[in-house]
């Protein structure tokens, strides 16, 4: 009896100071979650994928990505790449684009991105489009 009590002892203890594949991160309580997809900035200006677009208007697409516990990360990629993803843990997000010069300035109104979800392993594409009316 004295062994089985020993047994169950140890295995509870191996249990809550185990790895964080258990989940949990040491020491802390925090839960911590692997889970993780893509988001895909697909992106226009003016209804097309013309790098002539581009050229003289803007440089780079700069997203802010904002998750629901109130965290924002900004990720950048080039005006004529018309294209980009983005890893982000699973969760709730919003997200805004806009292009902007070299000097780091907005050259478009900003473009809001509905707001989404990612799931692990998945991919969220949101197709977004720069009019000609929204340079400044």
């Amino acid at each position: 009896m004295k062994q089985l009590f020993l047994t169950l002892g140890a295995l509870a203890l191996a249990t809550a100071c185990g790895s964080n594949g258990g989940g949990f991160e040491g020491g802390s309580g925090e839960v911590v979650s692997d889970a993780q997809g893509t988001l895909v900035v697909d992106w226009t200006v003016d209804g097309t994928k013309d790098p002539s677009e581009c050229q003289g208007r803007a440089t780079t697409l700069d997203v802010t990505v904002g998750s629901s516990n109130g965290d924002s990360h900004e990720y950048q990629a080039d005006c004529d790449a018309f294209s980009t993803s983005i890893d982000l843990p699973a969760g709730s997000y919003n997200a805004t684009a806009v292009l902007i010069d070299d000097a780091g300035n907005d050259r478009t109104t900003p473009i809001d991105i509905n707001p989404f979800r990612i799931h692990d392993g998945e991919t969220f594409t949101a197709p977004i489009d720069f009019p000609a009316g929204s340079f400044l």
